[in-house]
């Protein structure tokens, strides 16, 4: 899984899930979504997303958002905005039905593929000043 020199292989989550779910990469927020969800509530889930897909259009976007961390600290920074929209914009049916995330079950994900990932928050292979550089120059 990891290359010789004993580094973790994936740059970010998406790319871990991916390999370790064995999905390609534009399946991977339908899919993380469904393993978001408890288990007992997934055979829900797969149609619904298929009947009515905008139900999840913020599920779906924070995923993808998730998909491009690298650190623990910037997929709970994440949630955390989630969780804050969550309150804001309550779906009745998300909610009756069971049909929402588990911060719970995409934390205990991230721990699973924590070894795969490459730490850190900036991407790999950039140089270290020119995040700042970036932001200085606009």
């Amino acid at each position: 899984m990891s290359d010789p020199t004993g580094r973790p292989p994936f740059p970010n989550f998406r790319e871990a899930f991916c390999h370790a779910f064995r999905c390609q990469s534009h399946t991977y927020a339908k899919r993380a979504l469904v393993k978001a969800i408890p288990v007992w509530r997934q055979p829900y889930v797969i149609p619904a997303i298929w009947v009515v897909p905008d139900t999840f259009g913020m599920d779906i976007h924070i995923i993808e958002l998730l998909g491009k961390t690298r650190s623990k600290n910037e997929f709970s920074q994440l949630l955390d905005e989630f969780y804050n929209a969550m309150r804001v914009t309550r779906s009745w049916s998300k909610r009756w039905l069971g049909l929402r995330m588990s911060g719970a079950r995409l934390i205990e994900l991230r721990d699973e593929l924590d070894s795969l990932i490459v730490p850190g928050e900036r991407p790999p292979n950039s140089p270290r000043g020119a995040t700042t550089a970036r932001i200085d120059s606009q």
